[in-house]
């Protein structure tokens, strides 16, 4: 049985909150008039490549002991199908209505422009889809699919297989980059390593399983301190490298291998820091992290939604000054979070417990 690492749901918190945040920002620059949140708040953006590495973590963890079977296979893709599309439809569904009524209120970053059977299905475009947060789901499916292919390996050759995707991306990505295919962007794109460096944490730290790491009581308070040390300095890595890089260049959206230095690498360390204390120590980030980490994938697909709606309610009734911006920011971010709670609760959780007992994947 695997163990459950809390830390892990609790860092799926922290990754939506990140995401939640950054997209405060164009709230309160589109509704807010006066602006009082910091420009490196958009370091938020992060969120995603987080959420990326830990991705590639709990899969790989997850696989342990399943390659070589047909059946795995086909339950794996199966399980991680069931958990991305239904709750991802009903929310397309959703925007699609407001589209019907309103088109200038939807993906107005993009134009207004997408396209209906890429959007649905979350396939490559050269648009992003209707829902705006699909465009990471489409490197979900992407790394899911992927994966389901190394299942029919001997679980021996999973390493060699994800070293030879890290150099096919590598490779590609210098000599297909001006390719206008968005189906080769994809298979280049160096996001995709940012779930291979999950992979590979999983495949370093499972070799103790899920024992205790055997270290002496001096070692692991020596440890402790060291995985904190890594920790504080991800954070200070990512906000001072995230900033020069928006100060010397003026954009807030890294280019690709600058992205995975910036917000994968950190992502990668503080992952392992916090697995590594939690087997060591038992340690475990605050709950409310975790609960939120159970509900974060409602959050991540519903948040831009509520904000939009809150933010069009709060430009209503805008009276002007810095006052009007600290009571409605924190309104509106925690209304974003409560809403995908309530919608994990009364959507998500019976959706998947429905969809697993009809596949029989329980």
């Amino acid at each position: 049985m695997i163990q459950k690492l809390e830390n892990i749901q609790a860092l799926r918190g922290v990754a939506v909150i990140m995401v939640v945040l950054f997209h405060l920002m164009t709230i309160e620059q589109k509704y807010g008039g006066d602006s009082i949140l910091p420009g490196i708040m958009s370091v938020g953006l992060g969120g995603v490549d987080l959420f990326f590495v830990i991705s590639g973590f709990v899969m790989t963890t997850i696989l342990q002991g399943k390659f070589g079977k047909l059946l795995n296979a086909k339950r794996f893709l199966l399980r991680r199908l069931t958990r991305i599309y239904p709750m991802y439809w009903i929310y397309t569904f959703i925007v699609l209505a407001v589209f019907l009524f309103k088109p200038n209120w939807v993906n107005s970053s993009g134009g207004g422009k997408f396209k209906l059977i890429h959007s649905v299905f979350l396939l490559p475009s050269t648009t992003l889809p209707v829902l705006i947060v699909g465009w990471s789901l489409i490197f979900e499916i992407y790394f899911y699919l992927v994966l389901t292919l190394l299942i029919f390996l001997p679980q021996r050759w999973y390493k060699s297989a994800l070293v030879f995707w890290a150099i096919s991306i590598a490779l590609g990505s210098f000599i297909y980059s001006e390719s206008p295919s968005p189906i080769v962007q994809l298979l280049i794109s160096p996001l995709s390593l940012e779930f291979i460096v999950g992979c590979c944490i999983a495949l370093v730290l499972s070799r103790q399983g899920n024992r205790t790491l055997p270290f002496s009581e001096s070692q692991k308070k020596r440890l402790f301190l060291l995985f904190q040390f890594g920790i504080f300095f991800s954070f200070i890595f990512l906000i001072t490298s995230y900033g020069l890089y928006k100060k010397h260049t003026g954009l807030i959206f890294p280019e690709d291998w600058i992205r995975i230095l910036i917000f994968g690498l950190p992502a990668g360390l503080v992952l392992t820091s916090l697995v590594c204390i939690e087997k060591m120590h038992g340690w475990r980030m605050p709950k409310i992290l975790i609960i939120i980490g159970d509900a974060s994938y409602s959050i991540y697909l519903s948040h831009i939604l509520v904000m939009s709606a809150l933010g069009r309610i709060w430009n209503a009734f805008h009276f002007g000054g810095y006052y009007n911006n600290l009571v409605a920011l924190p309104l509106i971010f925690v209304g974003s979070i409560l809403t995908g709670w309530v919608s994990y609760i009364i959507l998500e959780k019976p959706i998947l417990n429905w969809t697993h007992r009809m596949l029989k994947l329980k």
